[in-house]
């Protein structure tokens, strides 16, 4: 998970099937309300069983026409971990969009380009092909995430491709 540790972002892996990292996933819980969100038919309710199986949240399997989740869970709903831990686990999602994003301000949603855009040799850099980009040479010496400068450059050209319309 280099490129979001990398980023500021607390990630890990975890598997059901393989019962990995569960329990550090289960201190993520305590003391807080959490959202799990996330397309149709990954594991949401699964994953939340596993961890609180007291729970007993319902789960379906994928569909053998579709290969995508059925939508067993069809409202979000809130459950009590304990006293103070509280987890909603949510309706699976075709997509996620992005509103009121201009495409100029992308960079300043990514910590680790938001990070190096002083450093740039213009302040109106977008980071795309640029002289004096300092996120392009940090890519270029393999310091900067490949899957997120790509994740950076698709978010780019959908918000400036949905302006047209």
């Amino acid at each position: 998970m280099y490129s979001y540790n990398e980023a500021g972002y607390e990630s890990f892996s975890t598997s059901v099937l393989n019962k990995e990292n569960l329990e550090q996933l289960h201190q993520v819980f305590e003391n807080k309300t959490s959202l799990i969100i996330g397309l149709s038919g990954v594991g949401k309710s699964s994953l939340v069983n596993s961890i609180f199986p007291h729970l007993n949240l319902k789960t379906g399997a994928i569909s053998a026409y579709t290969e995508k989740g059925l939508h067993t869970t069809t409202f979000a709903h809130m459950y009590r971990i304990n006293e103070h831990s509280f987890i909603i686990d949510t309706p699976g999602i075709k997509e996620f969009g992005l509103v009121d994003i201009d495409e100029y301000e992308v960079g300043h949603y990514f910590p680790e380009i938001r990070k190096e855009m002083n450093n740039c040799k213009f302040n109106n850099c977008l980071h795309i092909n640029e002289t004096g980009c300092a996120v392009k040479q940090l890519l270029e010496e393999g310091k900067f995430s490949p899957s997120r400068y790509t994740s950076y450059l698709t978010f780019y050209e959908e918000i400036k491709g949905a302006k047209k319309w």
